[in-house]
């Protein structure tokens, strides 16, 4: 113990903080392992510490440089969208990254408390009780969570399905803080002991992982599927909503599209595309204020007979002033099926919080400020009888599950029929269900827990991460679609306007995805929905709130023992 007391602690603050960065999905080197450095060098923070005090500042300062390293690229939307002085953006990121590294500083003090108390193992529950309690407070932003690593090694994140995301970075936490606790203990029992536990644990978890992912435990693809195209338009952020580009966003996104289902018709004459996918906000206008744009949709939806679901903005639905972020889906008969609001927003990027009304954060927001919807309900769309599935024809190992039930609730199967063919053919229609979410909404757990919740077979997220330019922002997005699909074992159908655009399965894999980043591309696949519930499903928010409450626990500990030392 006394040469790793000798480390000089801001060392251990850096190592944490590089091994974090190159651990994590960038664009310049991914290496996972390496994300393990963090909740390490936090341990080693808590048993080196002199104080209760240096242990805080210390994790204060590797939660700083890991997340000013993790999460760089958000000074791409302030100076190049916003158009803020460089003088002006940096100091209001370090305030960001001054306040996330408030979470590293809390884990390393919970550590450093509960040692007395415990092994090391339990110091992962602290961590993820604090990437628990950095998802909801002051609206959350737990983009950089430590399953996040590992979410490209779909064996690694099989474990989310059973007590979600928060709760394997917790093992992975646990596991390293083992290793860190037999790095202190030098040579000897203990610190085999340690380093055998932590290689359990992660066994225990790769294991599993390996069996789910085996030819045995995926679900049989015998049932409809849906075939889709989506289409990444590669418009400038800069442009969208210039209204002089309008007419000629739209006109890209419908030649785009044709082109694809004449592409799709040569290859498949027999079964075209049944869905055509847009990204969010690829339509930059209201949809209910411009009826020529929105009858040049349905003119491409009748036309082309396929249903569209694209993102836009629209009025509040009470008829408010404020603006809703929305994504619609259209049917072949022209008719709007349903929309979708979104309901996470992203502070300073779609609404100003705490009431704040700054002239350069205005900026963000690119003269928009949102509101947030209300009800997570998932689309239901029809296909033909003709349309099921040929014997062996999937998108994925991992497409099946029975159908869902036929239709919306809140129309008739005559409406809907009328409404999806409207050259008038009889055959029934078998019902798709599809629980959008729109871009920040996928890195928490919770909207894609209620799109489940509420039916959904197929999650569709649509995204814009022209923000982030080529950085290693739209990888870690990615990353999250990965970890939602499996804690709810549901394919996630993912649309954005500049990249990444891919289809993961229900086990996380990436099925697909576009050749790069700010690119006119389309890609077209097939995908089944899912039935399944995972044990996590029925258990959230269980998980979460028991992570959460042994991270506060930790903080408090040392005091509650003090009053029943006194009281004895």
């Amino acid at each position: 113990m006394n040469r790793v007391r000798n480390l000089p602690l801001p060392v251990i603050c850096a190592v944490g903080a590089c091994g974090f960065f190159f651990g994590l999905p960038n664009a310049f080197l991914h290496l996972p392992a390496l994300a393990l450095l963090h909740p390490f060098c936090l341990c080693l923070l808590a048993f080196c510490a002199p104080s209760d005090k240096s242990a805080l500042l210390h994790g204060w300062l590797q939660g700083l440089a890991a997340n000013a390293a993790g999460l760089y690229w958000m000074l791409h939307p302030m100076r190049d969208v916003a158009g803020i002085p460089l003088f002006v953006a940096l100091p209001l990121l370090l305030l960001l990254y001054a306040y996330l590294a408030c979470y590293a500083a809390l884990t390393v003090l919970g550590m450093r408390r509960l040692r007395p108390y415990g092994p090391a193992l339990l110091g992962g529950l602290i961590f993820g009780g604090f990437e628990v309690l950095n998802s909801v407070i002051f609206t959350g932003f737990p983009w950089l969570t430590l399953i996040l690593a590992f979410s490209f090694t779909p064996a690694l994140i099989q474990g989310a399905s059973l007590a979600g995301g928060y709760a394997i970075s917790a093992v992975y936490a646990g596991a390293a803080c083992q290793c860190a606790a037999g790095f202190c203990a030098g040579k000897g029992t203990k610190a085999l002991g340690g380093a055998a536990l932590a290689l359990m644990l992660v066994a225990g978890l790769y294991l599993y992982g390996a069996k789910r992912l085996s030819p045995g435990a995926l679900p049989e693809n015998t049932q409809p599927v849906l075939r889709f195209i989506m289409i990444q338009g590669n418009i400038d952020q800069g442009q969208k909503w210039n209204p002089s580009f309008q007419e000629a966003t739209v006109d890209l996104y419908i030649s785009l599209s044709r082109a694809a289902l004449d592409a799709d018709a040569r290859e498949e004459p027999k079964r075209r595309a049944e869905l055509i996918v847009w990204p969010e906000t690829a339509m930059p206008f209201h949809f209910s204020r411009h009826p020529d744009f929105a009858q040049k949709l349905r003119a491409f939806a009748t036309g082309e007979r396929v249903h569209l679901a694209f993102g836009g903005i629209d009025l509040n639905m009470n008829g408010r002033t404020s603006m809703r972020n929305c994504l619609y889906l259209m049917s072949p008969g022209g008719g709007i099926l349903g929309r979708y609001d979104k309901m996470h927003l992203v502070p300073f990027g779609e609404y100003l919080p705490f009431t704040a009304d700054i002239p350069f954060l205005r900026d963000l927001l690119q003269g928009m400020s949102f509101s947030a919807g209300t009800k997570a309900k998932p689309f239901f769309l029809n296909l033909r009888a003709s349309d099921k599935a040929r014997p062996g024809a999937a998108a994925s190992p991992s497409s099946g599950g029975r159908l869902l039930r036929p239709g919306p609730p809140h129309a008739s199967a005559k409406e809907l029929q009328k409404d999806n063919f409207p050259s008038g053919e009889t055959k029934p229609a078998f019902a798709l269900s599809l629980g959008p979410l729109i871009c920040y909404e996928i890195i928490f757990p919770y909207p894609a827990q209620e799109q489940v919740r509420h039916g959904a077979g197929i999650i569709l997220n649509v995204s814009n991460d022209g923000w982030f330019k080529k950085s290693s922002a739209p990888r870690q997005h990615l990353g999250h679609a990965a970890v939602r699909a499996v804690e709810q074992a549901r394919p996630v159908i993912r649309a954005t306007n500049t990249g990444i655009s891919a289809l993961v399965d229900s086990r996380g894999r990436i099925l697909m995805q576009s050749a790069g980043l700010f690119r006119e591309e389309s890609l077209k696949g097939e995908v089944g929905p899912e039935t399944e519930r995972t044990l996590y499903h029925r258990l959230h928010p269980a998980p979460e709130i028991g992570l959460a409450a042994f991270a506060i626990f930790s903080l408090v500990l040392p005091g509650i023992m003090r009053k029943n030392r006194a009281a004895g």
